[in-house]
């Protein structure tokens, strides 16, 4: 079993994170993806892919798929009468999701001004040109936060697949999460200004629970074994989080030495990590870069119990070894005087 719950117990209670904590500070959060990046626009080539698209569905009128069948010039022509679908697109953030919900509301809001122009200056009634908007921008959505390819760095060799992480292994980073959570709650109110919005995204990943007198399930758990009224319980959210990022430690920690800066850019690069971190602070409302301050010190933090976990599995190791190795040593001596 990769995780040890002594071990991890005895080093939840020794292990103190003395980093200061600021957003501003170098790290892999500094590094993430431009707030400028090029967009993929409205184009001819992209209006052909709607139009047989349109053509092809076979659930529209017949008057509808002919009216927008375009020659070359025809495209050009549509293309700069739908160019407003460009100012439309934002940034594409870590949190993709988020991304792309902006630049929906950001459609919604310009297609309403739009539309009644673009069906008199095109000759089509409005639910039609409403529809080649609509089939437009979700091949832009599409192309633009969906299926760009993730910058997470690589190496060489290639990962082997993870071993499941089993029941008792997630009470176990369940009990890590609430850890987590406390330390980077502390950090944040030790700093001159702390920010209540950061402390919010950190109130969302909470569990609501009486602790050990709680449900049965929840008596049962490592965090309510060893609490004493002072542990944090944290979301089942955070324990699914705390899983995915298990797995990315488990698949590169024998490839690349697992450093922190390496471990925490893979996290930032998941889509899985990062749209589980937006699906569970959706409610709060704080920024995308804050958010990305918090999902990396909690990915800091992570890295650091687990490294320091695996350097003493094998120190532990090392020394059962050491001693077995002096027990054979003892009986070899002891044999060669009998003799």
């Amino acid at each position: 079993m990769e995780l040890n719950i002594d071990a991890i117990c005895e080093e939840m209670e020794n292990h103190e994170d003395t980093d200061d904590f600021s957003p501003s500070e170098e790290s892999p959060a500094s590094s993430r993806m431009p707030a400028c990046v090029t967009f993929s626009l409205v184009t001819p080539a992209v209006l052909a892919e709607v139009q047989q698209q349109i053509c092809e569905d076979k659930c529209l009128p017949s008057e509808v798929r002919e009216s927008f069948k375009y020659d070359t010039d025809g495209l050009n022509r549509l293309a700069e009468h739908l160019r407003f679908i460009n100012d439309c697109l934002v940034p594409r953030t870590r949190f993709i999701n988020s991304s792309a919900e902006k630049a929906w509301s950001r459609f919604h809001r310009a297609s309403g001004d739009h539309l009644p122009r673009l069906s008199q200056a095109l000759g089509v009634p409005l639910p039609h040109v409403f529809h080649l908007c609509l089939k437009t921008f979700i091949k832009l959505v599409d192309i633009n936060y969906y299926r760009t390819s993730s910058s997470a760095p690589s190496t060489s060799a290639t990962p082997s697949t993870p071993t499941p992480v089993s029941n008792e292994e997630k009470d176990i980073l369940n009990y890590i999460g609430g850890s987590i959570v406390r330390k980077v709650q502390d950090k944040i109110k030790r700093q001159k200004k702390s920010s209540d919005a950061l402390l919010n995204i950190l109130q969302t990943m909470k569990a609501d629970t009486a602790g050990p007198e709680g449900t049965s399930a929840e008596s049962q758990s490592l965090t309510a074994t060893h609490d004493r009224g002072g542990l944090t319980y944290v979301s089942t959210a955070v324990t699914t989080l705390l899983t995915h990022m298990e797995d990315i430690f488990r698949m590169h920690f024998s490839l690349t030495g697992s450093t922190t800066t390496a471990f925490v850019a893979h996290c930032l690069n998941s889509d899985v990590i990062t749209t589980s971190f937006f699906e569970m602070t959706y409610d709060c409302e704080s920024e995308d870069d804050e958010k990305t301050v918090i999902l990396t010190e909690i990915c800091k933090l992570f890295h650091k119990i687990r490294i320091h976990h695996k350097c003493r599995t094998f120190m532990d190791a090392y020394r059962a070894e050491k001693c077995l190795f002096k027990k054979q040593k003892g009986l070899r001596k002891n044999l060669k005087a009998k003799e």
